[in-house]
């Protein structure tokens, strides 16, 4: 038998302090395998203080303090030329170097026909250019969905198409496009992860190109949430037409 209740306390969020350059260097020095940075804590630093960070990364000679220093470029946008990111991240990459991983993600910050030939070379040469497909958010033209449903087309499993799945979801919501039914449709019916059928039918709803026949499917689905969603989607019709 409950004799009393504690009553709950309401815990106030601190402010949470950005990170100065001496926060990064010793993040960077620290003596551990794995580091992280994080973004809510680099969001508010000053510009001064990325742009000493910046330096710092170009001027480092050692690969695994390098290494680090892209981890934190992952986060927030290298503020000079992306030249050295590019450089890196086309380096001969045999065993998914995570160095040039970091550098690839570093690198998706940015805007530039090298960088988009660059991706679309990738995706040309690599069954699941997974590690690749961000390049694709900020360099994303009309025409891309093809390419991107030839990629998806590829898989031959659910495995390569979960791999895939992030990546695709991205590109379309940064870049709403009519032109993403054809991919994201191969998406929603070649994987069984209901959290990223979710965003996909999103998506296909939002770009207007969500069929009928998927809607009446989902008031089927194995998966409440998506359920939810298809009622809500038929509501939402049903409004419209009304």
């Amino acid at each position: 038998m409950i004799l009393s209740v504690e009553p709950r306390k309401n815990y106030r969020r601190g402010k949470i302090k950005p990170y100065t350059f001496a926060d990064v260097e010793e993040i960077v020095n620290k003596d551990r395998r794995y580091i992280r940075f994080w973004t809510s804590h680099i969001e508010g630093m000053s510009q001064a203080d990325i742009e000493q960070v910046a330096r710092s990364f170009l001027n480092e000679k050692d690969k695994k303090r390098k290494h680090r220093y892209l981890r934190f470029f992952d986060q927030t946008k290298f503020p000079f030329d992306y030249a050295p990111l590019l450089a890196l991240a086309s380096a001969k990459n045999g065993k998914k170097n995570r160095r040039i991983m970091h550098a690839v993600d570093a690198l998706s910050h940015f805007s530039g026909d090298e960088i988009r030939a660059f991706a679309l070379k990738k995706f040309s040469s690599e069954k699941t250019p997974r590690d690749y497909l961000r390049l694709l958010v900020n360099n994303y033209q009309t025409g891309d969905a093809k390419i991107l449903l030839e990629i998806i087309q590829r898989s031959d499993n659910f495995h390569h198409m979960h791999e895939l799945v992030a990546g695709i979801i991205d590109i379309f919501e940064a870049n709403p496009d009519p032109e993403c039914k054809a991919p994201l449709e191969a998406m929603y019916y070649g994987m069984n992860c209901a959290i990223h059928r979710w965003s996909v039918i999103d998506l296909l709803n939002r770009n207007e190109v969500l069929s009928e026949e998927i809607v009446k499917e989902l008031a089927y689905d194995a998966d409440e949430d998506l359920r939810k969603l298809s009622r809500n989607i038929k509501l939402s019709r049903s409004k419209m037409k009304a």
